[in-house]
C-alpha cells in the first residue's frame, strides 16, 4: 500500500506541477488526476497478483453478498456528503465568491484534520472487531477508551491552536487577505473536536457491525444541514454556516456516543480532567510572547511535557505490552 500511494503521490505532484507551469485548462488537470489515479490501480493490482495470483471472473452471488454487507456503508457514505456540503452549496448560491472564499479556505483545514480520526480509526477497526469476536468485551471497551481519549487530547489541541493561531495560520498560508478566514476556523475548530469525539464511537459501532445504527444519525446530520445552512447562512454569511456546522456536529457525534452507550461501551472520564490540563499547559506556550514558530514550538513542548508528567503518555500500552517493542 505504501508503495502504491507513494506512485500515486509522485504522478499527481508531477502532473500538478506540469499543469501550472504550462498553465493548462482545469480539465487537463481533472485528466491528470484521473490519469494518475488509474495509474496507481493499475500498480496495486499487478502487486496484488504477485503476493495472490488471481482471475477476474463473474460470480454474482458474491456481489450480492457484499452488496449485503456494505449497504450501510454506502448509505452513511451518501448522508455524509450531504451535509458535509451542503453549506458551501448554499454559501455559493447566496452570498458573494469572496465571502465562498473565506469560509472554504477554513474548512479546507477542518477536511484536512479529519484525516485524523480517520487513519485512527482504521487502525482501531480489526483490533476492536478481534475482541469482540473472541467474545472479549472488556478489551474491546479498553480500546475505545483509549483512542476516545487519544482523540479527546487532539481534538482540544486543535481548538487550542486555532483559536490563539487561526489568523497567523490562514495568513501564511493563504495570505493576508484570507486572515479572517482565521476566525473561521476558530469556529469550525469546535466542530472538529466533537468529530474527533464522535470517530471513535462511530468506527466502534462499524467494528461491532452496527453500521445499521449509525444511519438514523447521519440521517439527522443531513436533515439538520438541509434547515440549518439556508436559514442561517443568508442573514450570517461564513458566521452562519461556522456555527450551524458546529450544531451539526455536536448533535451528530453525540447520538453515535449515545448509541454505542446504549449498547454498552460506557466512557470513563478519569483521565479527561489530566487531558485539559496538558490543554492548558498548551494555551500557556501559545500565548508566549514569541515569534510564531518559536510560541507554536514552545505550545507543543509544554503540551508533550504535560501528557508525559501527568501519564497520559504511557510506558506501556492498555494491553500489557511494552511500548518500545
Amino acid at each position: 500500500m505504501a508503495t502504491v500511494e507513494l506512485v500515486g503521490r509522485l504522478l499527481l505532484l508531477a502532473g500538478t506541477w506540469w499543469a501550472v507551469q504550462t498553465q493548462v485548462p482545469l480539465a487537463t488537470y481533472l485528466i491528470i488526476f484521473t490519469l494518475a489515479n488509474l495509474i496507481s490501480c493499475g500498480v496495486a493490482l499487478a502487486l496484488a497478483h504477485s503476493l495472490i495470483p488471481f482471475t477476474w471472473k463473474l460470480q454474482p452471488h458474491i456481489w450480492r453478498l457484499i452488496w449485503i454487507a456494505t449497504w450501510p456503508i454506502a448509505v452513511t457514505t451518501t448522508l455524509n456528503v450531504i451535509y458535509f456540503k451542503v453549506d458551501t452549496v448554499v454559501l455559493s448560491l447566496v452570498r458573494p465568491a469572496a465571502e465562498v472564499g473565506i469560509y472554504t479556505a477554513a474548512y479546507g483545514i477542518l477536511e484536512v484534520l479529519l484525516t485524523l480520526p480517520g487513519i485512527v480509526g482504521g487502525l482501531l477497526v480489526p483490533l476492536i472487531a478481534k475482541s469482540y469476536a473472541a467474545n472479549e468485551r472488556g478489551a474491546a471497551g479498553e480500546l475505545y477508551q483509549a483512542t476516545s481519549d487519544i482523540l479527546l487530547a487532539s481534538g482540544l489541541a486543535v481548538v487550542t491552536g486555532a483559536f490563539f493561531l487561526g489568523r497567523p495560520i490562514m495568513t501564511l498560508l493563504a495570505g493576508t487577505s484570507f486572515a479572517t478566514s482565521g476566525d473561521v476556523l476558530a469556529i469550525l475548530s469546535i466542530a472538529i473536536l466533537c468529530s474527533f469525539i464522535g470517530n471513535a464511537a462511530s468506527y466502534t459501532l462499524f467494528a461491532l457491525d452496527y453500521q445499521k445504527k449509525r444511519i438514523p444519525v447521519l440521517a439527522l446530520g443531513a436533515l439538520l444541514a438541509i434547515v440549518l445552512y439556508p436559514i442561517l447562512i443568508p442573514r450570517y454569511s461564513y458566521w452562519g454556516a461556522a456555527w450551524a456546522t458546529v450544531i451539526i456536529e455536536a448533535v451528530v457525534n453525540g447520538a453515535l456516543v449515545a448509541v454505542l452507550w446504549k449498547r454498552g461501551m460506557v466512557l470513563n472520564f478519569t483521565r479527561w480532567p489530566k487531558i485539559i490540563l496538558a490543554t492548558l499547559a498548551l494555551s500557556i506556550g501559545l500565548m508566549l510572547p514569541l515569534p510564531f514558530v518559536a510560541k507554536l514550538a514552545g505550545g507543543i513542548i509544554l503540551w508533550i511535557t504535560a501528557l508525559w508528567f501527568l501519564k497520559l503518555i504511557p510506558h506501556t500500552t492498555t494491553l500489557g505490552v511494552d511500548a518500545k517493542t
